[in-house]
C-alpha cells in the first residue's frame, strides 16, 4: 500500500515539475493573465453576466495544476485531484459535485497546506454550494 502512495507522490512531482518547466517556457509569450480577455470571451459567448468582483473568486478556484499531490491526503479511495479537476463551477452543473463536496470540505485544510498552486479548496467548496443554492432558488 505504501508503494502505491509513493507512486502517486512520484507522479504528482513529475506533473508539478513539468508544469513549472512549461510555465517558465511560455511566460515570456503569455505573460500574466488578467480578467479583461476572459470577461470579453464570456460576453461574446453569451454565457451570462459575470460581475467583475467574481474574478478573484474564480481565479483562486481554477488554479489547480492537477499535479495529484492532494491525492496523498485522506484514504486510498479519496481522489481529491479528480474531484477538483471536474468540480462544477457553473450553477447548472453544481449538483454533479455534491457527492464529493462534503468529503472535499473535510480534506480542504490539509490540501491547502500541501497544494503547490495554493488552491483555496474551501473557496471552491463555497462556490459550488453557492451555485447549487442558485439552482434551489430557481
Amino acid at each position: 500500500m505504501s508503494s502505491y502512495l509513493s507512486m502517486r507522490q512520484l507522479n504528482a512531482l513529475w506533473v508539478l515539475g513539468w508544469a513549472l518547466v512549461r510555465h517558465i517556457i511560455t511566460y515570456p509569450f503569455v505573460g500574466r493573465r488578467v480578467p479583461g480577455p476572459w470577461l470579453k470571451r464570456i460576453a461574446a459567448e453569451s454565457l451570462g453576466a459575470v460581475p467583475k468582483d467574481a474574478w478573484g473568486m474564480f481565479a483562486c478556484t481554477s488554479g489547480c495544476l492537477t499535479c495529484g499531490l492532494c491525492d496523498v491526503v485522506g484514504t486510498a479511495t479519496d481522489r481529491p485531484s479528480q474531484w477538483l479537476a471536474g468540480i462544477a463551477r457553473h450553477p447548472g452543473d453544481s449538483s454533479l459535485a455534491l457527492a464529493q463536496l462534503q468529503r472535499l470540505e473535510i480534506l480542504a485544510p490539509e490540501i491547502e497546506r500541501l497544494c503547490p498552486a495554493r488552491l483555496k479548496v474551501s473557496t471552491v467548496v463555497a462556490l459550488v454550494r453557492a451555485n447549487h443554492g442558485m439552482l434551489a432558488v430557481r
